[in-house]
């Protein structure tokens, strides 16, 4: 008998993105191919073309996605910079979990023949989820992070973008909300300097736009999208969005060659 399916499913979830979108749950997106200012109805954004099993939607939701909002919630009572993760153990697990198993979602949806199996078999036993959240508690440690009021994020279509680590392999950040996002950071990363680069000035949201491999959009606050500046003018905000980008990655390499002239180990940025 087949799992019953859902008649869509999001690789990055709506309850993801929901703080990103403008009137009518619509989502304005930058299009890295076309390096034009686009939207959608959220509804239609990163979907795939084979649902997932409803046991599977349901075990996202209950595991991972319910905990969401409720950090984004804990997170707006903060200052700026890194900010306490610890505490909850349900909320903790669920966005190492988020972290760990978006680059499955997003492979599934975009690469679907280069999966040796299905999110759907994967999760088939709840306890899988567990076992890959104790695997990278090992590894990494997870940080949360506030920016300023004044500063935004855009969301990646594959749901994390990379922020260079001196010394360590990149980490990986998922998006909660234009100001907020989590991420995993590998044991032994120096976490002032980290700190110190999620606090300088427009940075995490240049990183935020970089995309590359599988990414194809990048999504943009709709409360910046229609601010009086950029309502009237997407060819302009586009042209912003593309110099911003050039910056974010001469930025991401920088660091990668101070870590190298350093003799620590090191990483650049070579997407488009």
């Amino acid at each position: 008998m087949s799992e019953k399916k859902t008649q869509s499913s999001h690789y990055v979830s709506r309850v993801a993105t929901k703080a990103w979108e403008g009137p009518d749950r619509r989502l304005h997106y930058f299009d890295l191919k076309t390096e034009s200012m686009g939207a959608a109805p959220s509804i239609r954004l990163f979907t795939q073309e084979e649902p997932l099993a409803d046991a599977t939607e349901h075990t996202l939701n209950q595991r991972i996605e319910d905990s969401l909002g409720k950090y984004v919630q804990r997170c707006a009572k903060q200052g700026g910079g890194l900010v306490d993760v610890e505490g909850d153990d349900r909320m903790t697990r669920a966005l190492v979990a988020l972290i760990a198993l978006q680059g499955v979602r997003t492979r599934q949806a975009l690469e679907p023949a280069a999966m040796a199996f299905s999110l759907d078999q994967m999760l088939a036993n709840e306890r899988v989820i567990d076992q890959l959240v104790d695997d990278h508690q090992r590894e990494y440690v997870l940080v949360g992070a506030v920016l300023k009021p004044e500063e935004w994020l855009c969301h990646p279509s594959v749901g994390s973008f990379a922020i260079p680590v001196l010394d360590q392999q990149p980490a990986a950040a998922f998006p909660l909300s234009p100001g907020t996002f989590v991420a995993l950071v590998a044991k032994g990363a120096n976490l002032t300097h980290f700190d110190q680069l999620v606090r300088t000035t427009h940075t995490m949201g240049a990183f935020s736009m970089l995309g590359g491999g599988l990414e194809h959009k990048v999504v943009v606050p709709a409360s910046i999208v229609l601010s009086e500046k950029w309502k009237d003018d997407a060819p302009g905000l586009a042209a912003w969005m593309k110099e911003t980008r050039v910056t974010g990655r001469q930025l991401f390499n920088l660091i990668g060659k101070t870590a190298l002239d350093m003799g620590l180990k090191a990483y650049h940025y070579d997407g488009r």
